[in-house]
């Protein structure tokens, strides 16, 4: 968090002939803006880990989709290879029943 001295700003302010009650609004408006609205050096700091841990944790979801579709595909294939093997097995057993 960032501390603004309003005393010190409206002091400045005033030396350069800003009437004393505009400069102490302006710097109670000012303190505010600095205290709640930028971001410090440490602000930054942590967003930017944020950033790096949810590009980790989004690499490893890709992996772990990527293995998952490599799963799948084995899963479909190997059912298209059942049911064509089933499907042969039939067929010679029907040709086989009707060819005595």
């Amino acid at each position: 968090m960032l501390i603004f001295d309003t005393l010190i700003y409206a002091e400045k302010l005033q030396k350069v002939g800003v009437p004393p009650e505009q400069a102490r609004v302006h710097a109670e408006q000012l303190k505010e803006l600095v205290e709640n609205d930028l971001a410090t050096k440490s602000d930054i700091a942590e967003l930017k880990r944020d950033i790096r841990q949810l590009d980790l944790k989004i690499e490893e979801v890709r992996k772990e989709a990527g293995q998952n579709q490599k799963d799948v595909i084995k899963w479909i294939v190997g059912m298209g290879l059942t049911v064509i093997l089933s499907s042969t097995a039939m067929l010679f057993t029907a040709i086989s029943m009707f060819a005595r």
